[in-house]
């Protein structure tokens, strides 16, 4: 896998973040699959921060972009997704809720370009997940 395959992404990336993904894909070209994990080393339930993503990319197509984020507060506080855009199975989740893709398509051109922004302000700690 060298290139993202944006033929079977359902919404269109921006030029940013696709030459951001094929810039770690790059560095295995013989993956079969790659999650990448963006991570603020600062965010907490007490203080918050920028959001932790998950995005994984299988067999060079872009599976799912997960925004995750704390429910609940204190020792009680728990991870969970927020936004999920699942290109494999053509839903969209937000808190919980389940939709269509397509219902989900406003959100994901404002939530990648918060995303990138904060790409390039260098807020995340990115770490690689591979399959051969």
């Amino acid at each position: 896998m060298h290139t993202l395959n944006t033929s079977a992404c359902s919404f269109p990336l921006e030029a940013f973040l696709l030459k951001h993904l094929n810039q770690l894909l790059a560095q295995y070209p013989n993956a079969s699959s790659v999650t990448v994990n963006y991570r603020d080393p600062d965010y907490s339930v007490e203080t918050g921060g920028f959001h932790p993503v998950e995005i994984r990319i299988n067999q060079g197509r872009l599976d799912y972009i997960t925004d995750f984020s704390f429910y609940g507060s204190g020792h009680y506080a728990e991870l969970g997704k927020e936004i999920d855009f699942d290109f494999e199975q053509r839903i969209f989740e937000h808190m919980g809720q389940a939709f269509s893709l397509e219902a989900g398509r406003e959100l994901f051109v404002i939530w990648q370009g918060n995303f990138i922004s904060y790409l390039k302000m260098e807020l995340f700690d990115i770490t690689l997940s591979v399959e051969p």
